[in-house]
């Protein structure tokens, strides 16, 4: 499959512009960074998930002038360690979100949100009142945290 993704972007405009973010900003919508390159995490040694999570917030900080700092994990943010959320808490990142649905995260400032974009065809609505029926089943079950693996060490 060969993709000419220069051409696409040169007739296409899937992202939006830093002029349609400024506006969103200014009308108080609130926006963070995804990381530097939309790397699988797991597949990151500690210092460089740090990196991309301090690095790339630092960037839309600066770039749209925000007085916070968000943070959003591509991909799920289960497998990473306590001392990854310490060091980006440290390096200022107030709020970050993972992917893990209705798991309610022992890390007090990260969130976890819904995967919308592998509906299955599904309605907003549906998926919703399924996540909603899992989280039931797993609080019943003793299963609703996401607990973080055991501190690694980072330098």
């Amino acid at each position: 499959l060969e993709i000419d993704f220069d051409a696409y972007l040169a007739n296409e405009t899937p992202y939006m512009t830093t002029k349609q973010i400024h506006d969103l900003v200014d009308r108080d919508f609130f926006i963070g960074s995804h990381s530097l390159d939309h790397a699988d995490f797991q597949s990151l040694s500690p210092v460089e998930q740090i990196h991309q999570a301090v690095e790339s917030t630092r960037i839309i900080t600066e770039q749209f002038g925000l007085p916070y700092q968000v943070f959003s994990c591509p991909f799920h943010n289960d497998h990473l360690s306590q001392d990854f959320f310490s060091a980006i808490l440290d390096a200022g990142i107030q709020l970050s979100f993972g992917i893990d649905g209705t798991l309610e995260d022992d890390i007090p400032y990260s969130l976890q949100r819904f995967n919308m974009e592998s509906s299955g065809g599904f309605s907003a609505e549906r998926l919703l009142a399924t996540y909603f029926a899992v989280r039931i089943i797993r609080r019943f079950l003793g299963k609703e945290k996401l607990l973080r693996p055991s501190r690694k060490t980072v330098p």
